[in-house]
């Protein structure tokens, strides 16, 4: 008894029958049966439940080790270098706003509406910044600028967080292997 490769992945032979196994991203062993419809593969994962074939007339007839599967290792490495990957954007981007108040960040477009209409000399209507500046000692024009200017700020630093996102995303995909996987993710410590 023992494992081959097929046109279809890896299956376990003996005397001449052969079954398909699973893909799977770790090692396992697998039990093999002669049973009156052929040969029956179980596959253990560790600390899984060993298989035991149900039908009536099986026999086993041995275990094989089953080395992960190289490609299915991949993609579980990759999966799970994608889910680190949001995770880290989510902390970055947390961090452009962490100093304000949770629900301040609601009103900024409407203050970077009104803002921008300020600035550009087009407001007709800016109850938001109006109220703002004159609770804040600031004029209408001068809260205006500052709100313009942070709201181009904050656009530049989201961008290249979202840039970043593209790229490393893009590298995990493209990647061939787990060195390529955590290169990937070592550009989110530049």
């Amino acid at each position: 008894m023992k494992i081959i490769e097929t046109d279809t992945g890896r299956a376990l032979e003996h005397n001449g029958q052969t079954t398909n196994l699973l893909a799977l991203p770790v090692d396992a062993v697998v039990h093999g049966y002669d049973t009156p419809q052929g040969l029956w593969a179980g596959v253990q994962e560790a600390g899984k439940p060993r298989p035991v074939y149900a039908g009536a007339g099986g026999v086993k007839i041995g275990t094989v080790d089953l080395p992960a599967d190289p490609v299915a290792a991949l993609e579980e490495k990759r999966q799970s270098a994608l889910e680190r990957l949001k995770g880290a954007i989510d902390s970055k981007l947390r961090t452009l706003i962490n100093e304000y108040p949770e629900h301040e960040s609601a009103t900024w477009p409407t203050a970077v509406e009104e803002s921008r209409a300020i600035v550009a000399g087009t407001a007709t209507d800016t109850p938001h910044v109006t109220a703002s500046a004159a609770e804040s000692g600031l004029t209408a024009n001068e809260l205006a600028q500052t709100i313009v200017n942070n709201a181009n700020n904050y656009a530049a630093a989201s961008g290249r967080i979202v840039g970043l996102r593209i790229k490393v995303k893009e590298s995990i995909k493209a990647a061939t292997s787990e060195a390529e996987i955590n290169a990937a993710l070592e550009l989110l410590n530049d």
